[in-house]
């Protein structure tokens, strides 16, 4: 049992950290809800566990570098749902058409990252070049996606405990696999299997059926945006948890993320919603 507690504690972390998201969501609107969704919160666990599994700095550093690249494809896996649910129209399949579309696109292209980078030599100056020009892309990507976004309303129905706990262990469970990878010495898979977007994707199915598209479309821009946060904790992480240790470094980290990653897109979105209501 207490070799399965380095891998259950970080996982039950997610899980709360998640349910806390959704209802972010529902009670603020896709927008604040949607920048508040992606603050660094199950990465936290997931790095700290990482960190105690391999606190070797370089071998640390590559599951942290890869976490930029997962965000990337988290940002385009959010994309898909910013554009395919319009695309899809009335039909009754829009929800599985989506789902399908997005999940599909991010195991492959995740599966082949992970084949790519495993066969090449370890080299932490590129693979923290690779992760900066990921957080550079996926900053581009959230602009792009919050320029002329639909509305971001607020929720009026709540979302159903069942669907609170599913979202919870999904995410629980993603992180808890990344972490078990990691402590098997797989550091690149590690890094991706914890930022796997679970959260994006309950988060996704819990507002679309709970109240409708529109919601989750509204979400979708200001999460892509947001969620540079977690690339910008994943690299301050690699630096300052050798340095500080785990839970001072990952303070830091969780400071830097927020600041410069949510606390301005959020500014962004509010000053771009009050120029275009005088408009």
């Amino acid at each position: 049992m207490n070799d399965l507690l380095p891998i259950l504690i970080p996982g039950l972390a997610a899980c709360l950290a998640a349910i806390l998201v959704t209802l972010a969501i529902e009670r603020l609107g896709g927008q604040l809800g949607g920048i508040l969704g992606t603050l660094p919160l199950t990465v936290v666990p997931a790095s700290i566990g990482l960190y105690h599994a391999e606190p070797t700095p370089n071998v640390f550093a590559v599951g942290m570098s890869a976490i930029p690249v997962g965000m990337l494809l988290n940002a385009a896996f959010l994309g898909v749902w910013r554009i395919w649910p319009n695309r899809a129209g009335d039909r009754p399949t829009a929800l599985l058409e989506t789902l399908g579309l997005s999940l599909g696109f991010w195991m492959l292209s995740a599966l082949l990252l992970v084949i790519g980078r495993s066969t090449l030599p370890p080299n932490i100056i590129r693979d923290a070049v690779v992760g900066f020009l990921a957080l550079v892309a996926t900053v581009v990507l959230g602009l792009r996606a919050c320029r002329d976004a639909p509305p971001a309303p607020k929720g009026n129905r709540s979302v159903g405990f069942g669907v609170l706990l599913l979202r919870g262990v999904g995410a629980g469970t993603a992180i808890a696999c990344g972490v078990a990878l990691g402590r098997a010495g797989w550091m690149t898979a590690a890094g991706m299997a914890s930022v796997f977007p679970a959260i994006f994707l309950t988060s996704m199915l819990a507002t679309w059926v709970s109240q409708g598209r529109a919601v989750p479309i509204g979400a979708s821009g200001p999460m892509m945006l947001g969620s540079v946060a977690v690339s910008i904790y994943a690299l301050t992480c690699a630096i300052t948890m050798p340095w500080l240790g785990a839970v001072w470094g990952a303070t830091v980290a969780w400071f830097a993320g927020s600041a410069f990653g949510s606390f301005p897109a959020y500014l962004w979105l509010k000053n771009r919603s009050k120029t275009e209501s005088t408009q």
